[in-house]
């Protein structure tokens, strides 16, 4: 890949990895508040305080990245491994009753959804923009780290091949 295709493609990642951030907070932090204001349990629905938690990981990790702390490609992986990890939260959450799959919730509090999984999580994510917007982005960042990743292991593996050929001269 040449130079300005990593770093437009790098470029691309940092602006979705600040979206996925922004959207995580926009949802979470006027949950957040009602449920302080309301006096109810932190508990009861842990994706306010989760989401602004990671929406902070999130962008404290490109800080930490762009000051070269973080290894770009321990980012990428890291990245994807978040990004896959937050769909299938999702998806999880959606398919297995929302609220039942907390450990704590009251009897009756599973909201179950009948028909096809598919479906069902294409439901959800048309029906509240935030959420297919925060999918869209998830799938596409996975997509753009994931290239940004091969690129980067794919030039060290080259690179590694022509220090070997060199310091070779029997070849």
């Amino acid at each position: 890949m040449d130079e300005s295709t990593r770093g437009t493609l790098g470029f691309v990642a940092v602006q979705l990895a600040a979206v996925y951030a922004g959207l995580h907070f926009y949802w979470a932090f006027p949950k957040l508040v009602r449920i302080v204001q309301y006096g109810q349990p932190l508990y009861r629905d842990p994706r306010p305080l989760l989401f602004i938690g990671l929406a902070v990981l999130v962008l404290g990790a490109l800080v930490l990245v762009q000051q070269g702390t973080i290894p770009r490609t321990a980012a990428y992986v890291a990245g994807m491994a978040l990004m896959a990890v937050s769909i299938a939260a999702w998806a999880t959450w959606h398919l297995g009753g929302h609220v039942a799959l907390l450990p704590w919730a009251p009897e009756g509090a599973a909201q179950t959804h009948v028909g096809n999984p598919v479906a069902v999580l294409l439901e959800h994510a048309v029906g509240d923009p935030i959420e297919g917007i925060s999918k869209l982005v998830e799938v596409a960042l996975f997509g753009v780290l994931g290239a940004l990743l091969y690129d980067e292991v794919a030039t060290d593996a080259s690179a590694d091949r022509e220090s070997t050929a060199e310091s070779d001269p029997g070849r």
